[in-house]
């Protein structure tokens, strides 16, 4: 397979336009078309940029096969169970697909880092997931790009979106709403608080009542429940 037929391989597996590649790569759409026909190649200089948005290395984009052994994994081999996608023989960090898909975990583990959302029993040590995290007992800490909801999490908490949970041994910080029934340390939320107990200092960036969200209020906003 020529580099042009991998360009083209490539990008119609993204969903990519050759207008949207060229725009990406600041260079004219006929440029695009006629690597993929194999009418010339694209500058050395953009081969490093070509193969990150496509994810792929610059070996794979010009068909070398891997090495033997395959890639090395950047991670430590400590029985953490980890959920990632690749393209190829490239780890995709941050990627749309990820979207749509989820972890879901039967049965006891010790440690989790997804690039998923995560569904999930116990975990007697920590969960680090791209997305959200909904489980039910965490030994350890919860960190999510999305929301969390736990029943109980031993260690701090830790959300992009909202955070609810029963009860959470540590610290609880989130972009959007937190609400819980104790929190063992400090409270820091985007927006609303609604605790029973809270071990530590609440601060909270909107108000209930209306105020401009996003502006931290001198006063915590806390609101109890009886």
């Amino acid at each position: 397979m020529t580099i042009g037929n991998k360009i083209a391989y490539y990008r119609k597996a993204m969903n990519m336009t050759q207008d949207t590649l060229a725009q990406r790569l600041e260079v004219s759409n006929q440029a695009v078309s006629k690597w993929e026909s194999d009418q010339c190649c694209p500058d050395i200089q953009l081969l490093p940029r070509l193969a990150d948005i496509f994810g792929v290395t610059i070996d794979e984009l010009f068909g070398r096969p891997a090495p033997s052994g395959g890639a090395k994994l950047p991670w430590a081999d400590d029985g953490t169970l980890r959920a990632v996608l690749y393209r190829g023989h490239s780890l995709l960090r941050e990627a749309p697909e990820a979207r749509e898909i989820t972890l879901t975990i039967e049965g006891a583990v010790l440690d989790v880092d997804s690039a998923f959302s995560v569904n999930c029993g116990a975990v007697a040590g920590d969960v680090h997931a791209g997305r959200d995290v909904n489980c039910e007992d965490v030994g350890g800490d919860v960190e999510a790009g999305g929301s969390v909801t736990c029943d109980e999490v031993s260690g701090d908490a830790q959300a992009g979106g909202s955070i609810t949970c029963d009860d959470i041994g540590g610290n609880a910080q989130a972009g959007g709403s937190i609400t819980c029934d104790e929190v063992g340390g400090s409270v820091f939320a985007g927006a609303q608080v609604s605790c029973d107990s809270v071990g530590g200092n609440v601060t909270a960036s909107a108000d209930p009542d209306g105020k401009e969200p996003g502006k931290p209020e001198k006063k915590s906003i806390f609101r109890f429940r009886f």
